[in-house]
């Protein structure tokens, strides 16, 4: 894990989502998410429009709101793995 992305990871209890989502650098090409944060299938859209280099995503231990995912992926985008683990 990454300086940057454990820093980000002890905070997630107190983000929300949208505030995550603004502290992504666009310039990301892999998030990797632990611990406590509540997420949706938008956020994943939403971390896709904004880091477009995205090609990895790791969701661990976070609650996941909409109790599942559907994931619609633009045309083009690079994502090519979302991992998602010990989620509820």
């Amino acid at each position: 894990m990454l300086l940057a992305e454990a820093q980000l990871s002890s905070e997630l209890p107190r983000l929300t989502a949208a505030a995550l989502v603004l502290r992504l650098s666009p310039k990301r090409r892999a998030v990797c998410l632990c611990g406590g944060a509540q997420l949706s299938t938008s956020f994943v859209e939403a971390a896709c429009e904004r880091c477009p280099l995205l090609e990895s995503l790791a969701l661990d231990q976070c609650d996941m709101v909409d109790r599942g995912m559907h994931i619609t992926q633009a045309p083009y985008s690079p994502l090519q793995q979302v991992v998602v683990s010990a989620c509820s």
